[in-house]
């Protein structure tokens, strides 16, 4: 009863494997009293003897929570708790167990099975009570149960103890008994009861989910878990779904509970009952063509009692009686088991025959004096991969071999893509490159000044020949090259005897014998009165550097010598930029620059005055031996007494020696005429009928301490105004500075500012009367004559500002002057001057240049007779 009733368990929660692996583990039950008398170190009663149903251990678990999830692998140590049932109306006083705690792998295989027991006390009555069993350890994702469970229990008798029970287990009957197995709950998890496939018929897969929050379900996949099958309904608590019409194979599980947790996925197989296996392969085969050809034929076992048939196609297809392959290629035959009654699927089991290459063929070339010897398989394929003995060179594209040592000999063998290997080629070799003559390196020698360059070739051997390019020169005793042309570039090759040349020596050349410089050719200049003699090197260029004994001078551009010493005797070298240096010159030297008179100390003894228009200056420096210039003037000797009559303004004085040498110029001033004061404005108020005196108002400037007379200088007064003024008194209007005794021109008597507009020239005649004025009917201008020796003059338009006009008449015939002067004395014109006739009127018109507004005086004078008069130019 225990075993059958063992056996239904098994079917109902382990592994999914084959029911032939089932039956095995059944097999094991029947051997159950004896491994665990062997585990346990007990003994038990026969489980016949177990009448008593009275106490039981009805569950076991582990403590988890809500959608708990760990690590795939990662080891998780829980407390186990079990629950223990009494059915009875006493409390017992101790209760044991002992069991196998069988752990599963997601895919139900048995990761370990290990014997445990335990004994708990006292047992309340008419209850399911709870005990910790202690810890245990299992990987995540894993399953636990508790499987060949035996269960004894005591009375209630005080003594009836766990170590009292424990060691008496083979007389506890009938308080005893059995129970196949108790999944220990630890999360989501499920039991599975599978039923195989036969030759008729197809499997089915019971599912019972455990542990959660029910309802669940569960999810048919395949089994890569990725293809949906089929889902069940829900699944309340204590409930299963049984998924049917399962081939043989493995399929797997997705549980979810009533919390929408994440899946527990666990795999399951579905075997078969009564089938054929397919038979064993006896291994594909796989050969290289050789020569005469072989045959290959395939091989496969099957179980004895089941017959073994060979068809040409995967499914369906013809029976080949005699599977063989006897030809280059590749044919696959499949292999039937049948019992009879049924039959298995096909086996595949493939036969090719490889080509496999020619031996390769190998030709040489002789070694050159540019190459080594070379080797080329001439039946070469891209295709193929060479292998060479001994090892080292390797065939490229066309066949070419590279690689080799030039003496050794090799063989060949090609191996295809394939990998079929050919025989090995004929032994070959290749001979080394000729010896070709090192390319001759030339060293060559600057020219100097004495001899031109010299070329050697430095690796000379003579042994070899040497060729030049051009042709012309040769090489002689320890490599020196003759017949070369200076400025010509060659270069030269080496020929040995085994006929090999060497590539080109660099160009090279020489020079022709450095050029020396021409002897310097000196001349030289006399000193002169503004520098001393000079030296030039007539055949100067400025590419050479040139030396002076004794040292000190040294040469400028075109050749130009200085620094020179005057009086000391040189002579000079010339070298060029090829430092070749001329022989020395003839001797030359230069005289000192000769004397120059120092500049004349001059100093001016007069200056001129009112009444002197002329200065006086003397030299007070020596001037014995010297010749005196004044302005520039021809030279001659100093005049007693100095030089007189000198004219206002600056002058300059030379002198020069005999030698001709002159002197720098001195120079000095003679001062400006001092200029009398000048009399700007006369206001007259003449008699009249109604007053019996007149007055006149003089206006001057030119000095700081003036006086004034208005009868030609014979009495003076300080002050400018005249009153009780008299007809017939005013004779001559003048002006004299103190500080310088000089008198101003004599003035007319001009009505400026006396309320009149037109400009007049007027007399004071007697008391009470006025001359009528002189009307200019050219000019519409008035004027009255203006008493001077009856010289009777007029100018107009008085102010003007370019243009004014002068008319005159004179009692005498003679020879004409006008003159014009600015306030200071200085003369700005002549107007006029020509032979004009007693009684004859005269015009004369004058353009003066702009200016600013000033006061001028005019003079004019007619044979000896002089009179004078004020104008105004404005801007």
């Amino acid at each position: 009863m225990f075993t059958h009733l063992y056996n239904l368990s098994v079917s109902s929660f382990i592994d999914g494997k084959r029911q032939h692996v089932i039956q095995k583990i059944v097999l094991f039950i029947f051997l159950f009293s004896f491994v665990v008398q062997k585990a346990y170190a007990q003994t038990f009663p026969s489980p016949s003897s177990c009448t008593s149903k009275d106490l039981r251990l009805v569950s076991a678990a582990l403590p988890y929570t809500k959608c708990e999830t760990c690590i795939t692998g990662d080891s998780i140590y829980k407390k186990l708790t079990v629950g223990i049932n009494n059915k009875t109306g006493s409390t017992r006083t101790s209760f044991a167990f002992w069991a196998t705690l069988t752990i599963l792998n997601p895919n139900g295989s048995i990761a370990s099975s290990t014997p445990i027991s335990g004994c708990f006390g006292p047992i309340p009555k008419n209850a399911t009570t709870s005990f910790i069993y202690g810890n245990i350890g299992y990987k995540c994702g894993q399953s636990l149960l508790l499987t060949n469970i035996w269960e004894a229990w005591t009375d209630a008798s005080p003594g009836a103890t766990c170590a009292v029970l424990q060691a008496n287990t083979s007389t506890i009957n009938p308080k005893c008994g059995i129970d196949s197995l108790l999944p220990i709950i630890s999360g989501d998890d499920a039991l599975y009861n599978i039923t195989d496939a036969t030759c008729t018929s197809l499997g089915s897969i019971q599912v019972s989910p455990i542990g959660g929050t029910a309802p669940y379900t569960v999810k048919l996949y395949d089994a890569t878990g990725t293809t949906l099958l089929a889902t069940s309904s829900s699944i309340a608590a204590g409930g299963s779904y049984t998924f049917s019409n399962l081939s043989a194979a493995t399929y797997t599980f997705k549980i979810t509970d009533a919390n929408n947790c994440t899946p527990v996925v666990q795999t399951r197989a579905v075997g078969s009952t009564g089938s054929v296996s397919p038979p064993t392969s006896g291994g594909d085969q796989t050969v290289c063509a050789s020569s005469p050809i072989q045959t290959l034929t395939p091989t496969a076992t099957v179980p004895t009692g089941v017959t073994l048939t060979w068809y040409n196609q995967a499914s369906g297809g013809s029976v080949v009686a005699s599977p063989i392959l006897n030809s280059v290629g590749t044919i696959t035959y499949y292999a039937q088991a049948s019992n009879g009654t049924c039959t298995s699927g096909r086996t595949a089991v493939t036969l090719t025959i490889k080509a496999t290459p020619s031996a390769p063929t190998v030709t040489t070339t002789a070694a050159s004096c540019s190459a080594a010897g070379t080797a080329t398989i001439t039946n070469y394929s891209a295709a193929n991969t060479y292998t060479f003995t001994p090892g080292g060179p390797s065939a490229g594209a066309g066949g070419v071999i590279s690689g080799m040592t030039a003496g050794t000999s090799y063989t060949v063998t090609a191996t295809n893509g394939v990998s079929c290997t050919s025989g090995s080629s004929s032994s070959f070799s290749i001979a080394a490159q000729l010896p070709t003559p090192g390319v001759p390196t030339i060293s060559t020698t600057a020219a100097t000044c004495s001899a031109a360059g010299t070329a050697t070739i430095t690796n000379y051997s003579v042994a070899n020949t040497y060729t030049f390019t051009p042709s012309g020169p040769s090489a002689g005793a320890g490599g020196v090259i003759s017949g070369m042309t200076a400025g010509t570039s060659y270069t030269v090759t080496a020929t040995n005897s085994s006929q090999c040349t060497s590539g080109a020596s660099s160009s090279f050349s020489i020079n022709a014998q450095l050029p020396t410089p021409a002897l310097p050719t000196v001349s030289t200049t006399a000193a002169t009165c503004s520098a001393a003699g000079t030296a030039t090197i007539t055949n100067y260029s400025v590419a050479n550097t040139y030396t002076f004994t004794p040292s000190g001078p040294s040469v400028g551009a075109g050749g130009a010598i200085s620094g020179t010493t005057a009086g000391t005797s040189y002579t000079v070298t010339a070298t060029n930029s090829s430092q070749c240096t001329s022989g020395a010159s003839s001797s030359f030297s230069i005289s000192a620059q000769l004397p120059t008179p120092s500049k004349p100390d001059v100093n001016v003894i007069a200056q001129p005055t009112c009444n002197t228009s002329t200065g006086t200056a003397v030299i007070t420096s020596p001037t014995t031996g010297l010749k005196f210039s004044l302005d520039d003037g021809s030279y001659g000797d100093y005049p007693s007494g100095g030089y007189s009559g000198l004219s206002s303004g600056p002058h300059t004085l030379k002198a020069k020696n005999s030698d001709g040498c002159i002197s720098d110029a001195a120079t000095f001033n003679i001062d400006q005429v001092t200029p009398p004061p000048s009399v700007l404005s006369v206001c007259l108020t003449q008699p009249t009928l109604c007053a019996s005196s007149g007055s006149v108002t003089i206006t001057a400037s030119g000095g700081n301490n003036l006086q004034y007379s208005i009868d030609n200088g014979t009495t003076w007064q300080a002050e400018n105004i005249f009153n009780n003024l008299r007809s017939g008194s005013v004779t001559g209007i003048l002006v004299k500075d103190l500080d310088n005794g000089c008198v101003s021109l004599s003035a007319g008597c001009e009505e400026l500012n006396c309320g009149s507009v037109a400009s007049r020239q007027i007399q004071i005649t007697k008391t009470g009367t006025i001359e009528s004025p002189v009307t200019d009917t050219k000019s519409n201008s008035s004027a009255l004559p203006f008493t001077g020796d009856d010289i009777k003059v007029s100018a107009y338009p008085n102010p003007f500002n370019k243009s004014i006009n002068f008319r005159f008449v004179s009692p005498l015939s003679g020879k004409a002057r006008i003159e014009l002067f600015d306030i200071t004395g200085k003369r700005i014109a002549v107007v006029f001057e020509g032979m004009v006739k007693a009684g004859a009127s005269t015009t004369v018109s004058f353009n003066a240049a702009s200016g600013t507004n000033q006061t001028l005086i005019y003079k004019l004078s007619v044979d000896g007779k002089m009179v004078r008069g004020k104008v105004q130019q404005l801007q």
